[in-house]
Protein backbone atom coordinates (compact mmCIF):
# COMPACT_ATOMS: atom_id res chain seq x y z
CA UNK A 1 0.00 0.00 0.00
CA UNK A 2 1.28 3.77 -1.08
CA UNK A 3 2.01 5.72 1.89
CA UNK A 4 0.71 9.18 2.30
CA UNK A 5 0.77 11.97 3.88
CA UNK A 6 -2.43 14.09 3.05
CA UNK A 7 -1.90 17.40 4.44
CA UNK A 8 1.38 17.71 1.98
CA UNK A 9 -0.52 15.61 -0.83
CA UNK A 10 1.17 17.11 -4.19
CA UNK A 11 1.37 15.20 -7.91
CA UNK A 12 5.46 15.06 -7.41
CA UNK A 13 4.79 13.01 -4.02
CA UNK A 14 2.21 10.80 -5.17
CA UNK A 15 4.17 9.82 -8.46
CA UNK A 16 7.09 9.26 -6.20
CA UNK A 17 5.53 7.08 -4.02
CA UNK A 18 4.26 5.30 -7.15
CA UNK A 19 7.64 4.51 -8.39
CA UNK A 20 8.48 3.56 -5.07
CA UNK A 21 6.05 1.03 -4.68
CA UNK A 22 6.88 -0.10 -8.30
CA UNK A 23 10.40 -1.01 -7.53
CA UNK A 24 9.14 -2.97 -4.21
CA UNK A 25 6.96 -5.16 -5.92
CA UNK A 26 9.89 -5.41 -8.74
CA UNK A 27 12.56 -6.40 -5.86
CA UNK A 28 9.49 -9.34 -4.52
CA UNK A 29 9.00 -10.69 -7.96
CA UNK A 30 13.11 -10.98 -8.84
CA UNK A 31 13.07 -12.49 -5.62
CA UNK A 32 10.54 -15.19 -6.32
CA UNK A 33 9.78 -16.67 -10.00
CA UNK A 34 11.50 -14.56 -12.94
CA UNK A 35 8.19 -13.78 -15.10
CA UNK A 36 8.45 -11.49 -18.12
CA UNK A 37 7.06 -7.59 -17.48
CA UNK A 38 3.51 -7.53 -19.20
CA UNK A 39 2.46 -4.75 -20.77
CA UNK A 40 -0.30 -2.52 -18.87
CA UNK A 41 -3.14 -2.33 -20.78
CA UNK A 42 -4.94 0.71 -22.93
CA UNK A 43 -7.86 1.12 -20.39
CA UNK A 44 -5.92 1.00 -17.05
CA UNK A 45 -3.55 3.38 -18.24
CA UNK A 46 -5.62 5.95 -19.50
CA UNK A 47 -7.56 5.69 -16.07
CA UNK A 48 -4.32 6.80 -14.22
CA UNK A 49 -4.17 9.47 -16.28
CA UNK A 50 -7.56 10.88 -15.99
CA UNK A 51 -7.21 10.11 -12.06
CA UNK A 52 -3.39 12.01 -12.21
CA UNK A 53 -5.37 15.40 -14.24
CA UNK A 54 -8.03 14.97 -12.06
CA UNK A 55 -5.82 15.79 -8.93
CA UNK A 56 -3.96 18.20 -9.91
CA UNK A 57 -7.15 20.11 -10.73
CA UNK A 58 -8.55 19.63 -7.16
CA UNK A 59 -8.43 23.00 -6.42
CA UNK A 60 -11.20 25.09 -7.99
CA UNK A 61 -11.33 28.68 -6.38
CA UNK A 62 -14.53 29.52 -8.57
CA UNK A 63 -13.59 32.71 -9.94
CA UNK A 64 -14.20 32.97 -13.41
CA UNK A 65 -11.66 34.33 -16.30
CA UNK A 66 -11.41 38.12 -16.08
CA UNK A 67 -12.93 40.12 -18.58
CA UNK A 68 -12.23 43.65 -19.77
CA UNK A 69 -14.84 46.29 -18.74
CA UNK A 70 -15.23 49.88 -19.50
CA UNK A 71 -16.40 50.51 -15.87
CA UNK A 72 -14.69 48.54 -12.79
CA UNK A 73 -15.17 47.53 -9.05
CA UNK A 74 -12.70 46.86 -6.64
CA UNK A 75 -13.88 43.35 -6.17
CA UNK A 76 -13.17 43.02 -10.18
CA UNK A 77 -9.45 42.68 -8.87
CA UNK A 78 -9.75 40.94 -5.55
CA UNK A 79 -11.13 38.70 -6.23
CA UNK A 80 -7.96 36.97 -7.54
CA UNK A 81 -4.86 35.65 -5.85
CA UNK A 82 -1.39 36.23 -5.89
CA UNK A 83 0.09 36.00 -9.22
CA UNK A 84 -3.20 36.31 -11.02
CA UNK A 85 -4.47 38.78 -9.09
CA UNK A 86 -0.82 41.20 -10.17
CA UNK A 87 -1.91 40.09 -14.11
CA UNK A 88 -5.46 40.86 -13.90
CA UNK A 89 -4.50 44.44 -12.31
CA UNK A 90 -2.08 45.00 -15.04
CA UNK A 91 -4.43 43.77 -17.85
CA UNK A 92 -7.54 45.34 -16.56
CA UNK A 93 -6.12 49.23 -15.39
CA UNK A 94 -2.83 49.34 -17.70
CA UNK A 95 -4.49 47.63 -20.65
CA UNK A 96 -1.59 45.49 -21.29
CA UNK A 97 0.13 42.02 -19.55
CA UNK A 98 2.28 42.67 -16.09
CA UNK A 99 5.95 43.10 -17.05
CA UNK A 100 8.95 41.09 -15.21
CA UNK A 101 9.98 43.72 -13.08
CA UNK A 102 6.72 45.04 -11.66
CA UNK A 103 5.19 41.45 -11.39
CA UNK A 104 7.84 40.76 -9.02
CA UNK A 105 7.47 44.40 -7.44
CA UNK A 106 4.01 43.71 -6.43
CA UNK A 107 4.03 40.17 -5.24
CA UNK A 108 6.63 40.47 -3.13
CA UNK A 109 4.52 43.16 -1.52
CA UNK A 110 1.18 41.62 -1.64
CA UNK A 111 3.49 38.47 0.06
CA UNK A 112 5.21 40.11 2.50
CA UNK A 113 1.68 41.94 3.50
CA UNK A 114 3.56 45.53 2.82
CA UNK A 115 0.71 45.93 0.61
CA UNK A 116 -2.94 44.89 0.55
CA UNK A 117 -4.57 43.96 -2.94
CA UNK A 118 -7.07 47.50 -2.60
CA UNK A 119 -3.77 49.04 -2.25
CA UNK A 120 -2.23 47.94 -5.01
CA UNK A 121 -5.03 48.62 -7.52
CA UNK A 122 -5.20 52.23 -6.24
CA UNK A 123 -1.59 52.87 -6.59
CA UNK A 124 -1.74 51.08 -10.04
CA UNK A 125 -4.56 53.00 -11.20
CA UNK A 126 -3.04 56.64 -9.94
CA UNK A 127 0.19 55.48 -11.15
CA UNK A 128 2.12 57.48 -14.23
CA UNK A 129 0.78 55.12 -17.02
CA UNK A 130 -1.95 54.29 -14.99
CA UNK A 131 -3.80 58.04 -15.04
CA UNK A 132 -2.87 58.09 -19.23
CA UNK A 133 -5.21 54.86 -19.92
CA UNK A 134 -7.65 56.72 -17.32
CA UNK A 135 -9.65 52.93 -16.42
CA UNK A 136 -12.68 54.15 -14.97
CA UNK A 137 -12.55 52.66 -11.59
CA UNK A 138 -15.55 52.99 -8.90
CA UNK A 139 -14.25 54.23 -5.23
CA UNK A 140 -10.98 54.76 -6.64
CA UNK A 141 -10.15 58.23 -5.64
CA UNK A 142 -11.15 57.57 -1.59
CA UNK A 143 -9.49 54.31 -1.61
CA UNK A 144 -5.82 56.33 -3.11
CA UNK A 145 -6.16 58.87 -0.50
CA UNK A 146 -6.37 56.30 1.94
CA UNK A 147 -3.63 54.52 0.57
CA UNK A 148 -1.74 57.58 0.02
CA UNK A 149 -2.44 58.29 4.12
CA UNK A 150 -1.27 55.34 5.24
CA UNK A 151 2.28 55.30 3.64
CA UNK A 152 2.72 58.60 5.01
CA UNK A 153 5.56 58.30 8.57
CA UNK A 154 4.16 58.49 11.53
CA UNK A 155 0.72 59.84 10.72
CA UNK A 156 0.28 56.84 8.24
CA UNK A 157 0.42 54.49 11.24
CA UNK A 158 -2.22 55.51 13.64
CA UNK A 159 -4.60 56.00 10.24
CA UNK A 160 -4.03 52.56 9.41
CA UNK A 161 -4.64 51.59 12.31
CA UNK A 162 -7.93 53.59 12.84
CA UNK A 163 -8.90 52.43 9.84
CA UNK A 164 -7.87 48.86 10.70
CA UNK A 165 -10.50 48.72 13.94
CA UNK A 166 -12.66 49.98 11.22
CA UNK A 167 -13.03 47.39 8.89
CA UNK A 168 -12.25 44.76 11.68
CA UNK A 169 -15.86 42.73 11.64
CA UNK A 170 -15.66 42.26 7.85
CA UNK A 171 -12.03 41.08 7.93
CA UNK A 172 -13.66 38.46 10.42
CA UNK A 173 -15.84 37.45 8.55
CA UNK A 174 -13.24 36.76 5.60
CA UNK A 175 -10.97 35.00 7.96
CA UNK A 176 -14.52 32.48 8.08
CA UNK A 177 -14.84 32.16 4.49
CA UNK A 178 -11.45 31.28 4.20
CA UNK A 179 -11.88 28.93 6.86
CA UNK A 180 -14.26 26.89 5.61
CA UNK A 181 -13.25 27.19 2.10
CA UNK A 182 -9.78 25.18 2.61
CA UNK A 183 -11.58 22.89 4.66
CA UNK A 184 -13.15 22.27 1.13
CA UNK A 185 -10.10 21.70 -0.74
CA UNK A 186 -8.88 19.42 2.56
CA UNK A 187 -11.45 17.18 2.04
CA UNK A 188 -11.87 17.09 -1.70
CA UNK A 189 -7.69 16.20 -1.34
CA UNK A 190 -8.30 13.56 0.91
CA UNK A 191 -11.20 12.19 -1.66
CA UNK A 192 -8.50 12.31 -4.54
CA UNK A 193 -5.99 10.56 -3.08
CA UNK A 194 -8.16 7.59 -1.58
CA UNK A 195 -9.72 7.21 -5.73
CA UNK A 196 -5.64 7.52 -6.99
CA UNK A 197 -5.00 4.77 -4.31
CA UNK A 198 -7.61 2.63 -5.36
CA UNK A 199 -6.57 2.77 -9.14
CA UNK A 200 -2.93 2.07 -8.23
CA UNK A 201 -4.23 -0.74 -6.41
CA UNK A 202 -6.19 -2.04 -9.30
CA UNK A 203 -3.81 -1.40 -11.91
CA UNK A 204 -1.25 -3.89 -10.06
CA UNK A 205 -3.54 -6.66 -9.27
CA UNK A 206 -4.56 -6.40 -13.07
CA UNK A 207 -1.09 -6.40 -14.39
CA UNK A 208 -0.32 -9.29 -12.29
CA UNK A 209 -3.14 -11.40 -13.44
CA UNK A 210 -2.21 -10.49 -17.39
CA UNK A 211 1.36 -11.19 -16.37
CA UNK A 212 0.39 -15.00 -15.22
CA UNK A 213 -1.95 -15.63 -18.24
CA UNK A 214 0.92 -14.55 -20.02
CA UNK A 215 2.93 -17.51 -18.49
CA UNK A 216 0.51 -19.78 -18.93
CA UNK A 217 0.38 -19.25 -22.77
CA UNK A 218 4.10 -20.08 -23.28
CA UNK A 219 5.58 -23.28 -24.89
CA UNK A 220 7.82 -25.33 -22.75
CA UNK A 221 11.28 -25.26 -23.59
CA UNK A 222 11.60 -29.08 -24.60
CA UNK A 223 9.19 -28.77 -26.97
CA UNK A 224 10.15 -25.84 -28.22
CA UNK A 225 13.65 -28.01 -29.18
CA UNK A 226 11.55 -30.69 -30.69
CA UNK A 227 10.18 -27.98 -33.17
CA UNK A 228 12.97 -26.50 -34.30
CA UNK A 229 15.34 -29.64 -34.63
CA UNK A 230 12.36 -30.41 -36.81
CA UNK A 231 12.01 -27.09 -38.66
CA UNK A 232 15.85 -27.53 -39.21
CA UNK A 233 15.97 -30.70 -40.66
CA UNK A 234 12.99 -29.15 -42.98
CA UNK A 235 15.29 -26.33 -44.19
CA UNK A 236 18.35 -28.51 -45.11
CA UNK A 237 16.12 -30.75 -47.62
CA UNK A 238 15.26 -27.67 -49.60
CA UNK A 239 17.45 -25.95 -52.40
CA UNK A 240 19.19 -22.85 -51.35
CA UNK A 241 17.91 -19.46 -52.48
CA UNK A 242 20.64 -18.40 -54.22
CA UNK A 243 21.42 -21.17 -56.39
CA UNK A 244 17.63 -21.38 -57.71
CA UNK A 245 17.71 -16.91 -58.62
CA UNK A 246 21.08 -18.38 -60.30
CA UNK A 247 19.28 -20.77 -62.36
CA UNK A 248 16.78 -18.72 -63.31
CA UNK A 249 19.07 -16.31 -64.98
CA UNK A 250 20.82 -18.45 -67.04
CA UNK A 251 17.61 -19.90 -68.03
CA UNK A 252 16.08 -16.66 -69.21
CA UNK A 253 19.58 -15.74 -70.49
CA UNK A 254 19.18 -18.68 -73.12
CA UNK A 255 15.48 -17.78 -73.80
CA UNK A 256 16.21 -14.46 -74.58
CA UNK A 257 19.28 -15.38 -77.23
CA UNK A 258 16.50 -17.62 -78.95
CA UNK A 259 14.73 -15.69 -82.02
CA UNK A 260 10.71 -16.04 -82.07
CA UNK A 261 9.39 -18.58 -85.08
CA UNK A 262 7.09 -16.26 -85.88
CA UNK A 263 9.73 -12.97 -86.05
CA UNK A 264 11.85 -15.00 -87.94
CA UNK A 265 9.29 -15.56 -90.75
CA UNK A 266 8.57 -12.23 -91.19
CA UNK A 267 12.31 -11.13 -91.51
CA UNK A 268 12.16 -13.59 -93.91
CA UNK A 269 9.54 -12.23 -96.04
CA UNK A 270 10.73 -8.68 -95.50
CA UNK A 271 14.17 -9.84 -97.18
CA UNK A 272 12.19 -11.48 -99.77
CA UNK A 273 10.38 -8.33 -100.67
CA UNK A 274 13.82 -6.41 -100.71
CA UNK A 275 15.50 -8.58 -103.02
CA UNK A 276 12.26 -8.41 -106.04
CA UNK A 277 12.50 -4.03 -105.33
CA UNK A 278 16.45 -4.18 -106.16
CA UNK A 279 17.47 -3.76 -109.93
CA UNK A 280 18.78 -6.42 -112.28
CA UNK A 281 22.96 -5.85 -112.24
CA UNK A 282 22.76 -5.29 -115.90
CA UNK A 283 20.19 -2.41 -116.06
CA UNK A 284 22.95 -0.85 -113.00
CA UNK A 285 25.87 -1.07 -115.11
CA UNK A 286 23.73 0.66 -117.98
CA UNK A 287 23.11 3.41 -116.01
CA UNK A 288 26.29 3.64 -114.45
CA UNK A 289 27.47 4.22 -118.35
CA UNK A 290 25.20 6.77 -119.04
CA UNK A 291 25.55 8.94 -116.14
CA UNK A 292 29.59 8.39 -116.88
CA UNK A 293 28.77 10.05 -120.04
CA UNK A 294 27.16 13.01 -119.05
CA UNK A 295 29.65 13.57 -116.67
CA UNK A 296 31.90 13.59 -119.63
CA UNK A 297 30.37 15.98 -121.28
CA UNK A 298 29.77 18.43 -118.23
CA UNK A 299 33.74 18.54 -117.17
CA UNK A 300 34.46 21.50 -119.68
CA UNK A 301 31.94 23.65 -118.65
CA UNK A 302 32.91 23.44 -115.27
CA UNK A 303 36.36 23.95 -115.58
CA UNK A 304 35.72 27.12 -117.13
CA UNK A 305 33.55 28.38 -114.47
CA UNK A 306 36.39 27.93 -111.94
CA UNK A 307 38.67 29.25 -113.76
CA UNK A 308 36.34 32.62 -114.28
CA UNK A 309 37.25 35.20 -111.96
CA UNK A 310 35.98 38.97 -111.82
CA UNK A 311 38.44 42.42 -110.83
CA UNK A 312 36.86 46.02 -110.23
CA UNK A 313 38.47 48.98 -109.07
CA UNK A 314 36.69 51.05 -106.82
CA UNK A 315 36.45 54.57 -106.77
CA UNK A 316 37.93 56.72 -104.70
CA UNK A 317 35.94 57.36 -101.54
CA UNK A 318 38.44 59.24 -99.95
CA UNK A 319 38.96 61.58 -102.93
CA UNK A 320 35.45 61.84 -102.77
CA UNK A 321 34.77 62.93 -99.54
CA UNK A 322 37.16 65.84 -99.33
CA UNK A 323 36.03 66.95 -102.80
CA UNK A 324 32.34 67.18 -101.23
CA UNK A 325 34.28 68.90 -97.79
CA UNK A 326 35.00 71.38 -99.62
CA UNK A 327 38.08 72.43 -97.94
CA UNK A 328 41.87 71.31 -97.24
CA UNK A 329 42.12 68.54 -94.26
CA UNK A 330 46.40 68.68 -93.73
CA UNK A 331 45.47 71.54 -90.72
CA UNK A 332 42.46 69.86 -89.74
CA UNK A 333 43.63 66.34 -89.27
CA UNK A 334 46.69 67.89 -87.25
CA UNK A 335 43.77 69.26 -84.65
CA UNK A 336 41.50 66.60 -84.75
CA UNK A 337 41.98 63.57 -86.48
CA UNK A 338 39.12 61.38 -84.99
CA UNK A 339 36.52 64.51 -85.66
CA UNK A 340 37.70 64.97 -89.45
CA UNK A 341 37.64 60.95 -90.45
CA UNK A 342 33.81 60.77 -89.14
CA UNK A 343 32.86 63.90 -91.00
CA UNK A 344 34.45 62.45 -94.28
CA UNK A 345 32.87 59.30 -93.73
CA UNK A 346 29.33 60.54 -93.57
CA UNK A 347 29.89 62.71 -96.41
CA UNK A 348 30.63 59.47 -98.66
CA UNK A 349 28.25 57.08 -97.14
CA UNK A 350 25.32 59.43 -95.67
CA UNK A 351 24.56 61.64 -98.27
CA UNK A 352 23.47 64.93 -96.82
CA UNK A 353 20.21 66.19 -99.25
CA UNK A 354 18.93 62.38 -99.04
CA UNK A 355 19.57 62.51 -95.37
CA UNK A 356 17.42 65.83 -95.47
CA UNK A 357 14.97 64.73 -97.75
CA UNK A 358 13.84 61.83 -95.59
CA UNK A 359 13.89 63.41 -92.68
CA UNK A 360 11.12 65.64 -93.51
CA UNK A 361 8.59 62.72 -92.79
CA UNK A 362 8.63 63.79 -88.65
CA UNK A 363 7.13 67.64 -89.64
CA UNK A 364 3.18 66.45 -89.05
CA UNK A 365 4.22 65.33 -85.34
CA UNK A 366 6.40 68.10 -84.33
CA UNK A 367 3.64 70.31 -85.99
CA UNK A 368 0.84 68.80 -84.07
CA UNK A 369 2.01 70.64 -81.13
CA UNK A 370 1.79 74.33 -81.00
CA UNK A 371 4.19 74.75 -78.30
CA UNK A 372 6.05 77.99 -78.54
CA UNK A 373 9.03 75.77 -76.72
CA UNK A 374 13.00 75.03 -78.44
CA UNK A 375 13.21 71.84 -79.83
CA UNK A 376 16.12 69.75 -79.26
CA UNK A 377 17.90 67.41 -81.62
CA UNK A 378 20.60 65.41 -80.47
CA UNK A 379 23.65 64.23 -82.39
CA UNK A 380 22.72 67.09 -84.83
CA UNK A 381 25.80 66.47 -87.17
CA UNK A 382 25.80 68.26 -90.27
CA UNK A 383 22.28 70.00 -89.46
CA UNK A 384 19.90 68.33 -91.78
CA UNK A 385 17.23 68.24 -89.23
CA UNK A 386 17.54 71.54 -88.03
CA UNK A 387 17.77 73.30 -91.04
CA UNK A 388 14.18 71.24 -92.13
CA UNK A 389 13.09 72.53 -88.41
CA UNK A 390 14.43 76.14 -89.43
CA UNK A 391 12.62 76.43 -92.92
CA UNK A 392 9.23 75.86 -90.65
CA UNK A 393 10.32 78.76 -88.16
CA UNK A 394 10.13 75.84 -85.32
CA UNK A 395 12.97 76.90 -82.07
CA UNK A 396 15.44 74.97 -82.29
CA UNK A 397 18.80 73.74 -80.96
CA UNK A 398 21.03 71.24 -81.21
CA UNK A 399 23.83 68.69 -79.11
CA UNK A 400 27.40 67.39 -81.29
CA UNK A 401 30.13 65.97 -79.51
CA UNK A 402 31.94 66.13 -83.24
CA UNK A 403 34.15 69.52 -82.84
CA UNK A 404 34.71 69.84 -86.77
CA UNK A 405 30.45 69.72 -87.32
CA UNK A 406 30.22 71.74 -84.09
CA UNK A 407 32.44 74.68 -85.28
CA UNK A 408 30.20 74.10 -89.13
CA UNK A 409 26.67 74.91 -87.25
CA UNK A 410 27.49 77.31 -84.94
CA UNK A 411 29.74 79.72 -88.72
CA UNK A 412 25.97 79.12 -89.69
CA UNK A 413 24.07 80.68 -86.95
CA UNK A 414 22.63 77.73 -84.79
CA UNK A 415 22.12 77.00 -81.47
CA UNK A 416 24.21 74.15 -80.49
CA UNK A 417 26.37 72.80 -77.67
CA UNK A 418 29.43 70.77 -78.40
CA UNK A 419 28.91 68.05 -75.30
CA UNK A 420 27.35 64.56 -74.86
CA UNK A 421 23.68 64.54 -74.27
CA UNK A 422 23.60 62.89 -70.51
CA UNK A 423 26.09 66.12 -69.34
CA UNK A 424 23.72 68.81 -71.40
CA UNK A 425 20.42 67.56 -70.33
CA UNK A 426 21.85 66.78 -66.72
CA UNK A 427 23.00 70.59 -66.34
CA UNK A 428 20.32 72.58 -68.32
CA UNK A 429 17.46 74.14 -67.22
CA UNK A 430 15.49 74.47 -70.34
CA UNK A 431 12.21 72.49 -70.85
CA UNK A 432 11.70 71.22 -74.80
CA UNK A 433 8.75 70.59 -76.82
CA UNK A 434 10.35 67.78 -77.65
CA UNK A 435 13.89 65.99 -78.71
CA UNK A 436 14.99 64.42 -81.50
CA UNK A 437 18.14 61.74 -81.96
CA UNK A 438 18.24 60.32 -85.77
CA UNK A 439 20.32 58.01 -86.52
CA UNK A 440 22.05 58.23 -83.04
CA UNK A 441 20.69 55.47 -80.52
CA UNK A 442 22.83 52.82 -82.34
CA UNK A 443 26.01 54.28 -81.40
CA UNK A 444 25.56 54.26 -77.84
CA UNK A 445 26.16 52.08 -74.78
CA UNK A 446 22.83 50.75 -73.83
CA UNK A 447 23.44 51.82 -70.38
CA UNK A 448 24.09 55.04 -71.60
CA UNK A 449 21.09 55.51 -73.86
CA UNK A 450 18.62 54.74 -70.66
CA UNK A 451 19.77 57.69 -68.56
CA UNK A 452 19.98 59.73 -71.70
CA UNK A 453 16.05 58.80 -72.35
CA UNK A 454 15.48 59.31 -68.39
CA UNK A 455 16.69 62.59 -68.67
CA UNK A 456 15.32 63.41 -71.57
CA UNK A 457 11.81 62.39 -70.32
CA UNK A 458 11.74 64.80 -67.39
CA UNK A 459 13.12 67.84 -69.92
CA UNK A 460 10.28 67.59 -72.38
CA UNK A 461 6.77 69.62 -71.42
CA UNK A 462 3.89 67.66 -70.98
CA UNK A 463 2.19 66.53 -74.25
CA UNK A 464 6.03 66.51 -75.64
CA UNK A 465 7.27 63.86 -78.11
CA UNK A 466 10.16 62.11 -78.32
CA UNK A 467 11.76 61.01 -81.81
CA UNK A 468 14.37 58.19 -82.02
CA UNK A 469 15.38 57.10 -85.50
CA UNK A 470 17.76 53.84 -86.08
CA UNK A 471 18.99 51.39 -88.91
CA UNK A 472 15.76 48.76 -89.01
CA UNK A 473 17.66 45.06 -88.04
CA UNK A 474 15.17 43.44 -89.28
CA UNK A 475 16.01 44.21 -92.81
CA UNK A 476 18.68 42.48 -94.93
CA UNK A 477 20.59 45.00 -96.47
CA UNK A 478 20.38 47.53 -93.48
CA UNK A 479 21.63 44.97 -90.82
CA UNK A 480 24.28 43.88 -93.59
CA UNK A 481 25.60 47.52 -94.02
CA UNK A 482 25.49 48.01 -89.49
CA UNK A 483 28.87 48.01 -89.50
CA UNK A 484 30.36 50.15 -92.00
CA UNK A 485 29.95 52.11 -89.59
CA UNK A 486 32.70 51.45 -87.29
CA UNK A 487 31.17 53.56 -84.10
CA UNK A 488 27.92 52.02 -84.60
CA UNK A 489 27.54 49.34 -80.98
CA UNK A 490 24.38 47.35 -81.41
CA UNK A 491 21.04 46.77 -83.64
CA UNK A 492 18.20 48.01 -81.51
CA UNK A 493 14.93 46.05 -82.66
CA UNK A 494 12.22 48.04 -82.84
CA UNK A 495 9.85 45.76 -80.18
CA UNK A 496 12.79 46.32 -77.56
CA UNK A 497 12.74 50.20 -78.32
CA UNK A 498 8.93 50.18 -77.92
CA UNK A 499 9.50 48.78 -74.35
CA UNK A 500 12.11 50.97 -73.19
CA UNK A 501 10.14 54.05 -73.92
CA UNK A 502 7.37 52.55 -72.03
CA UNK A 503 9.34 51.90 -69.19
CA UNK A 504 10.95 55.13 -68.48
CA UNK A 505 6.68 56.33 -68.78
CA UNK A 506 5.91 57.60 -72.80
CA UNK A 507 2.90 56.54 -73.75
CA UNK A 508 0.80 56.12 -77.07
CA UNK A 509 4.17 54.97 -79.09
CA UNK A 510 3.92 54.27 -82.66
CA UNK A 511 6.76 53.33 -84.89
CA UNK A 512 7.58 54.91 -88.27
CA UNK A 513 8.88 52.83 -90.67
CA UNK A 514 11.40 54.55 -93.93
CA UNK A 515 13.47 54.16 -96.77
CA UNK A 516 11.26 51.58 -99.04
CA UNK A 517 13.62 49.35 -100.26
CA UNK A 518 13.02 48.53 -104.17
CA UNK A 519 10.23 46.26 -105.36
CA UNK A 520 13.06 43.10 -106.60
CA UNK A 521 14.09 43.50 -103.15
CA UNK A 522 11.00 43.04 -101.38
CA UNK A 523 9.67 40.83 -98.80
CA UNK A 524 5.93 39.48 -97.95
CA UNK A 525 6.34 40.77 -94.16
CA UNK A 526 5.62 44.73 -94.97
CA UNK A 527 8.13 45.35 -91.79
CA UNK A 528 11.43 43.69 -93.53
CA UNK A 529 11.21 45.93 -96.52
CA UNK A 530 12.25 49.14 -94.82
CA UNK A 531 15.78 50.38 -94.46
CA UNK A 532 15.48 52.58 -91.12
CA UNK A 533 12.38 53.24 -88.40
CA UNK A 534 11.59 55.37 -85.94
CA UNK A 535 9.87 54.69 -82.07
CA UNK A 536 7.74 57.98 -81.32
CA UNK A 537 6.65 58.52 -78.01
CA UNK A 538 4.45 61.41 -76.03
CA UNK A 539 4.54 62.27 -72.43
Amino acid sequence: MIESNIKNLSVEKIMQKIKEEVAKRKNSLTQGERQPKPAVSQSTEQVMMNLCHEHINVVDIGVEIFQQKEVYEYADFTKYHDVEFIRNCYRGLLKREADTAGLNHYLFKLRSGQLSKSEIVSILRYSKEGKVKNVKLLGSKKRYIITMLNRIPAVGYFFKLFTTLLTLPRLTKRLNEYENYTYQLYMKNIDNEVKLQNAVNNTFQGSFVNLNAFVNTKADKTELQTLSNELQTEIDTKADKTELQTLSNEFQTEIDTKADKTELQTLSNEFQTEIDTKADKTELQTLSNELQTEIDTKADKINLNLKETFTEKPNSFLDFAIQRYGKSIEEEKKLNEDDLYYLLFENVFYDHFAVKEKQKIYLPYIEENKSMLPWLDIGCGRGEFLDILNTRNIKSEGIEINTIEFNMLKEKGYIVSNEDAVSFLKNTSKTFRGISALQVVEHLEYGYLKEMLKLAYSKIEQNGIIILETINPRNELGLANFYMDETHKRPLPAEMMVFLLEWIGFKNIKIVYSALLPENFRNTQINLNYHDYAVIGYK
